[in-house]
């Protein structure tokens, strides 16, 4: 891990010290749209949230996605993968314990990397019922939105 930046004995902020500083979001898409599996539900299936920008080598990037599972076909545990181009690069299986099918079951899922390259990204996201061929979602309407986030938050 980096230590922080302590010389400024001459008190100037140079550009190289300038171009470590975050850049911030660099892409956020919001949607109001459910999302609903079809059969076969228990195949990946992309569920809309989808953001391309353009990364830069050596820079570490934080995704962050906001989502609202719901099991309306029945109860049953749900996958959800976080994509890079056509990679699964994270993938998490949430319990049917924790779901019901009385209401969604908001979620923040995070993941952190560095780039190795610079270029044109495309991150994306899928869901599945995990084992039963019933329909999930990943809920969304005006009040409770899908959100999917990307930030730049500095550089090795």
């Amino acid at each position: 891990m980096a230590s922080p930046n302590t010389a400024f004995s001459t008190q100037v902020l140079t550009s190289a010290q300038m171009n470590n500083l975050p850049f911030g979001v660099v892409g956020t898409q919001t949607l109001t749209s459910n999302f609903a599996t079809s059969a076969p539900n228990t195949t990946a299936q992309a569920s809309g949230m989808t953001l391309t920008f353009t990364e830069v080598s050596g820079r570490i990037y934080r995704i962050t996605a906001y989502t609202n599972f719901y099991p309306s076909g029945g109860l049953q545990a749900m996958t959800f993968r976080l994509l890079r181009g056509a990679v699964q690069v994270r993938k998490f299986d949430i319990a049917s314990a924790v779901l019901d099918t009385n209401f969604s079951f908001p979620q923040q899922f995070t993941f952190i990397y560095t780039s190795a390259a610079s270029g044109s990204v495309t991150f994306s996201t899928t869901i599945n019922a995990y084992s039963n061929n019933t329909v999930v979602n990943d809920y969304a309407d005006a009040t409770y939105f899908r959100q999917f986030t990307i930030e730049d938050i500095g550089s090795t």
